[in-house]
């Protein structure tokens, strides 16, 4: 293909790509995928910036997406770079490089996925959006507010894409549940959210040293091999886990209660890992007030690195119903509240969006009733992709105009604010943060 017919599709995409920004906390469609004809305007050169762990899953995710082709790697380490030659060669004919803004001057890219540490996401993102390529950006957005509001104006000033890597926003389990939430009215007025991220396996990486020296490393900001290494260890050049793994299911209560939290109430302390494992708190407890369209609403959430009890689910609660939610389907259930219309459970159930597990519940039953009776349920909805797929689908929908983005910068900005507040307050030993709703707004 010659540089004009290049030219001429990366101007059309860029062009098609300023429909639809993406609305305030609204309900994405839930879209089928139909595959793209072989048109060289439905082809999307990609490129990755960071090809590390998430660097190599975000290759292996696109799999499914046949009009994505990789054209170019960008990573600060040569081990690195020469991996994502073994691993995509044989079907994508890549150039690697060491410095992401020589990658985007020199490739006529479309857009680019950004696998690297939360310090370099806004820097990364501005300057390719400013050079006209979309940007899928792994969560959370930047290192701090400052970082993402900047985001969200160049995101405006340019039209480019940017989705942000809450995956969730993307899943079929989650956008049936918001439907039912706000549609269907199931679990009548939303009161309160509860959820947990506990994994004892967010640990130092016994990492190998590569071959990247101190100069380089310093250069990009890594006042150690280790620093660069093990980064979510560090204070100097994460936010923790309250952030690396409480962001994602802090969005969720946001994005369901159609809100903001007004009050933040922190307990976390490094109670279990010594200093010289991480500088990081090891246990977050956090308390959210919001003044939801239905009146006030109270969330709770942990985060624990030393145990994965009740592992990773969020449970959104109603005064009619409630439902827990996990990218483990396994996991996902509705409750029915004795006092709710049973017409409306009935009639999800009559159209095989939901399963009545009554009778096997009966079949089961060991146990007596401690509290008023409640009827479990199920959704019966297939997920065709996986939630990293389907999220990274929308993308590919967004940019050549046919989606509008499940999580834009902006939408991302408003519900990652309490995560920057809350990583402040941490680093200030802060119990309370108020937060005016002026703040949720970038201008």
């Amino acid at each position: 293909m010659s540089t004009n017919k290049k030219d001429t599709r990366r101007n059309f995409i860029k062009k098609t790509s300023t429909a639809g920004l993406g609305l305030a906390f609204g309900a994405p469609s839930i879209f089928a995928y139909n595959p793209l004809t072989n048109s060289s305007l439905n082809n999307l050169n990609f490129g990755i910036i960071g090809f590390g762990g998430k660097g190599g899953h975000a290759y292996s995710i696109c799999a499914p997406l046949t009009n994505i082709k990789f054209k170019a790697v960008c990573d600060i380490n040569p081990f690195n770079r020469a991996k994502a030659k073994e691993v995509m060669g044989g079907k994508h004919d890549i150039q690697v490089y060491e410095d992401y803004e020589e990658m985007i001057d020199k490739e006529k890219l479309d857009a680019v996925i950004i696998n690297t540490p939360d310090m370099w996401h806004a820097r990364q993102s501005i300057h390719c959006m400013k050079k006209g390529v979309h940007v899928y950006c792994e969560k959370t957005m930047a290192f701090n507010q400052e970082e993402a509001a900047e985001m969200v104006r160049v995101m405006n000033q340019t039209g480019m894409k940017l989705q942000i890597g809450h995956q969730r926003r993307s899943t079929t389990n989650y956008l049936e549940a918001f439907k039912m939430a706000h549609e269907n009215k199931l679990f009548g007025r939303l009161t309160n959210a509860v959820g947990q991220w506990n994994n004892s396996r967010y640990s130092r990486r016994a990492w190998k040293k590569q071959e990247i020296d101190d100069t380089k490393l310093a250069k990009y900001g890594y006042g150690s091999y280790d620093e660069y290494a093990n980064w979510r260890c560090f204070k100097s050049v994460s936010n923790g886990i309250i952030a690396d793994l409480g962001a994602h299911q802090i969005d969720i209560y946001s994005w369901f209660f159609k809100a903001n939290p007004h009050r933040i109430m922190i307990a976390g302390s490094r109670d279990y890992y010594p200093l010289s494992y991480t500088d990081h708190e090891d246990n977050i407890f956090v308390i959210f007030d919001y003044k939801t369209p239905q009146g006030p609403a109270r969330a709770f959430y942990e985060v624990i690195a030393n145990s994965s009890a009740l592992g990773v689910t969020e449970r959104i609660i109603g005064d009619k119903g409630a439902v827990v939610l996990s990218l483990n389907s396994n996991k996902v259930a509705l409750y029915k509240e004795d006092s709710a219309d049973q017409q409306l459970w009935d009639n999800l159930v009559s159209n095989n969006i939901l399963k009545n597990m009554a009778d096997q519940e009966k079949l089961n039953r060991t146990y007596v009733d401690e509290t008023a009776p409640q009827i479990t349920y199920k959704i019966n909805v297939k997920e065709k992709y996986n939630a990293f797929t389907a999220h990274m689908l929308n993308f590919t929908e967004a940019i050549m105009g046919n989606e509008s983005l499940n999580c834009d910068a902006a939408e991302a900005y408003r519900c990652e604010l309490p995560v920057f507040k809350i990583a402040e307050a941490l680093r200030k030993n802060e119990a309370i943060v108020n937060i005016n709703d002026s703040e949720y707004v970038v201008s």
